[in-house]
């Protein structure tokens, strides 16, 4: 049984692929552990001429808006029968805010705390959501000409702290994943090696070693034209291990590259590339494979 070791990936382009996996994780996380420790402010202010709705967490708006008092149509206290449905913003434990879908059918400015007793407000097609501590003040307030506002309506933090415990593992694990790939994908294509003798090869694989008969089995260097990945790892120029589509066909693929590799057409057929393709070309023969 003769071993042969694969041909190394490029080392720099695994290093640019785990810089990029590491911003886009940055990218990712960052927002949701602000959503979720950044501290979240309601604010309501009535001015003469204006009515503007603030939701901001961390100092960032995420919903609100400024209003022409002039176009407020109408105002009322109601009790929301149903849970309104989230279009596009921000729900967090006594925080909601962006647009909505009220369980009336209507589109809305929602800033509440999520409690069902709002306050429902009307610029000509606009609905503006909100949950001021003393509604019926607020309402009459808005309807109280020229009068002056400000409310801020205090938000419980309970429940932030159980989804940070829940969430937080995995957050942290997204935050280590670039760190574990880093360690764990060098050791994986230095340890890719094929065997073949006793008229098979085995070929790497996660779970367990792909091995195929090579008597008469045709075998020929050539690149994998129009690969992709179904399953497996796919990291260009440094690591394909898995099911791929390729050259026409589903084959088994183990190789650090896909252009200068080893197309062997067993059943399963497989890819692989030898560091030393003479050494490999003439074991592969003397297995009985038809190398072209």
């Amino acid at each position: 049984m003769k071993t042969f070791l694969a041909a190394r990936g490029n080392p720099l382009w695994l290093r640019v692929q785990l810089a990029a996996l590491a911003v886009l994780v940055l990218v990712c996380v960052v927002p949701v552990v602000g959503l979720l420790a950044g501290t979240q402010r309601l604010a309501y202010t009535i001015e003469p001429e204006l009515v503007t709705v603030e939701a901001t967490i961390a100092g960032v708006g995420v919903g609100g808006g400024q209003w022409p008092r002039t176009a407020l149509t109408g105002a009322e206290v109601v009790e929301l029968q149903g849970s309104p449905q989230r279009v596009g913003g921000t729900a967090l434990p006594h925080f909601c805010a962006g647009r909505w879908r009220l369980p009336d059918g209507r589109s809305a400015s929602l800033a509440t705390t999520c409690e069902s007793a709002v306050v429902v407000m009307t610029f000509g097609a606009e609905t503006v959501v909100v949950s001021p501590a003393e509604p019926v003040a607020f309402v009459e307030a808005l309807r109280k000409e020229g009068s002056t506002v400000r409310v801020e309506p205090p938000i419980s933090a309970e429940g932030a702290g159980p989804m940070l415990f829940v969430l937080g593992p995995t957050l942290l694990v997204a935050l280590l994943l670039p760190l574990l790939l880093g360690v764990w994908l060098p050791r994986k294509v230095r340890a890719l090696a094929y065997s073949v003798g006793e008229g098979r090869l085995t070929v790497p694989a996660h779970l367990r070693p792909v091995v195929v008969p090579l008597a008469g089995v045709k075998a020929r260097r050539q690149a994998l034209t129009g690969a992709f990945r179904m399953a497996g790892t796919g990291l260009p120029g440094v690591l394909h291990l898995g099911r791929y589509r390729g050259g026409g066909r589903w084959l088994h693929c183990a190789a650090s590259n896909l252009s200068t590799g080893w197309l062997i057409e067993s059943e399963p057929p497989v890819y692989v590339t030898p560091e030393d393709n003479e050494a490999f070309a003439q074991a592969l023969r003397e297995a009985g494979a038809v190398v072209e």
